[in-house]
């Protein structure tokens, strides 16, 4: 399923102006509905006005461009025997081409918390994750390593602690031993 466009009317700040018997009257297209409504949903007796609901989907709006954005999956392919970690591999799903050994290396202080990247083997080739500079360390599971198990295989490295040089990286998928 492709992502959807968002709509322009649901995402712009829409205000209409208007003189009436000499006063300028500003009519808002969104209006944050009152915190009785917004803690206790809509009340019998309380009106809901047209601004409220465009407000509801103005939020709901924004966060389906957070979901976009962070669904969106950007491709980096290396072919050569190595690569270090940088920032823009946050988020990157890299597809390690070499038919020999890789080593992808994570240099500590680089990476901010959080961020995640998927790597993939997809020749006959190992890919060993390796700790560089600074304090690095990988949990994963018991009886593996940090490395693919073999052709086509995925793994995954996710930063869940660090502060300076000194972190903590998840790793998981199919995990080599």
């Amino acid at each position: 399923m492709t992502i959807p466009i968002t709509p322009t009317w649901a995402s712009e700040a829409i205000v209409a102006t208007d003189t009436i018997a000499g006063t300028l009257i500003t009519y808002h297209n969104k209006l944050q509905p009152p915190s009785e409504m917004q803690t206790a949903g809509l009340l019998a007796g309380t009106p809901c006005h047209m601004q409220h609901l465009n407000y509801q989907f103005n939020k709901i709006n924004e966060n389906l461009d957070y979901l976009k954005e962070i669904s969106t999956v950007r491709i980096g392919i290396n072919a050569s025997t190595s690569r270090v970690y940088s920032p823009e591999d946050a988020g990157m799903y890299i597809q390690f081409i070499n038919t020999g050994a890789s080593t992808y290396t994570f240099n500590g202080g680089v990476a901010a918390t959080g961020d995640k990247v998927e790597i993939r083997q997809y020749d006959t080739g190992v890919v060993t994750l390796t700790a560089g500079t600074g304090t690095v360390t990988f949990k994963y599971k018991t009886g593996f390593l940090p490395k693919t198990s073999g052709i086509h295989t995925t793994i995954w490295a996710i930063k869940v602690f660090g502060e300076g040089t000194t972190e903590r990286w998840d790793i998981g998928g199919e995990l080599g031993t």
